[in-house]
């Protein structure tokens, strides 16, 4: 019969034989009493324990058990568990592996549990920390804005839209490339449609213009001119006056 002082870790089956405590449960007083379950965040890895351990930080347990597990947002094995990187996540308990975060979506801290969408006009590539404005938006993330007409952006990112060049045009918002002007017709910087040159008359090369087919600058015919650009119509010469 082992000593009285060894007794405690261990509870009777039998009168003439004591078993030891299975992990997960201890006994600390001596004596013939039963086995306790360690309580919630709790553990005893070992048989035989006189008393339960605290979950290390950022793991926990069930009443009972012999391990403790990683808290959501954290990958690891008991008494080893490491907060998901930005850009990842682990939406459960357990020891699996952190995962990136899907495309469209994004977690900016360490220890998420799950991701974040982008707002709208906004994107991501899988595993991002952070969302950007889509080529034709600017602006911080979570408030893009649609370039103006006569502007573009032709990147995705936080940058601000850029005027056209002249001799190009952009008739909508949200553009991502500037058009060139039509044959016979001309803009300056930052234009959202073109104008016919001197000599040369029609619509302006807006987004109807576009709708009905491109080119309608017309030359003036014989006796009419026209001196400035614009939409105006050519004029009739003057008497005894021709173009040259």
């Amino acid at each position: 019969r082992p000593p009285r002082s060894t007794l405690f870790p261990y509870t009777t089956l039998f009168r003439s034989q004591c078993s030891a405590c299975s992990p997960g449960k201890f006994k600390s007083d001596v004596g013939d009493g039963p086995c306790q379950d360690c309580g919630p965040g709790e553990f005893s890895t070992q048989a035989g324990a006189i008393i339960c351990h605290d979950c290390p930080a950022d793991s926990h347990a069930e009443a009972g058990a012999s391990e403790c597990v990683c808290n959501a947002g954290y990958t690891g094995a008991h008494e080893s568990c490491s907060a998901c990187a930005a850009g990842t996540f682990k939406s459960a308990s357990g020891s699996g592996d952190c995962v990136d975060c899907a495309a469209g979506t994004f977690s900016a801290n360490s220890a998420a549990v799950v991701c974040e969408a982008c707002a709208g006009d906004a994107s991501s590539a899988a595993g991002s920390t952070a969302c950007e404005c889509n080529a034709g938006f600017s602006g911080p993330a979570d408030s893009c804005t649609a370039c103006a007409t006569g502007t573009y952006k032709s990147a995705a990112g936080s940058d601000a839209c850029s005027d056209c060049e002249a001799g190009k045009f952009s008739a909508s918002t949200a553009s991502q490339a500037c058009e060139d002007c039509p044959s016979n017709s001309d803009s300056s910087p930052g234009s959202d449609s073109c104008e016919c040159n001197a000599g040369f008359s029609g619509p302006n090369s807006g987004g109807q213009r576009r709708l009905l087919g491109g080119d309608s600058c017309a030359a003036c015919a014989t006796g009419k001119y026209k001196a400035v650009s614009g939409s105006a119509a050519c004029v009739e010469c003057a008497d005894r006056k021709s173009v040259v």
